[in-house]
């Protein structure tokens, strides 16, 4: 098996390397490490500017990670209850009238 054998400190100390492999991985710490870069800007959803209390309808993994119930067993209660005013469809996808299906917790006894 070919050793690799990389040194690397952000200082301008040399580096060693044996193949093109460590090469690369040498070059791309470098990038990550150098102080002037900046991370790639994050892709803007609009779906991060609304905070999911302030939201009318949420999608089942909002409604997982606001109700603290698994995306797993939301999906049965959506398959069970599809005719239900807190489903809504789109397209293929499911929501989840927020207000609407916190009626329904707070109805049930067991979810």
């Amino acid at each position: 098996m070919n050793e690799i054998n990389i040194i690397f400190e952000t200082e301008q100390t040399p580096v060693t390397k044996q193949n093109a492999a460590a090469s690369f991985l040498v070059e791309m710490a470098k990038k990550n490490s150098a102080p002037n870069t900046t991370p790639a800007p994050k892709a803007s959803d609009e779906s991060d500017d609304i905070p999911l209390w302030e939201k009318y309808t949420l999608t089942i993994r909002e409604a997982a990670e606001y109700f603290h119930i698994g995306e797993k067993r939301l999906r049965q209660i959506v398959q069970e209850h599809i005719d239900s005013d807190f489903v809504i469809t789109n397209g293929n996808r499911f929501m989840i009238k927020r207000k609407l299906f916190e009626r329904y917790i707070d109805d049930a006894t067991v979810v």
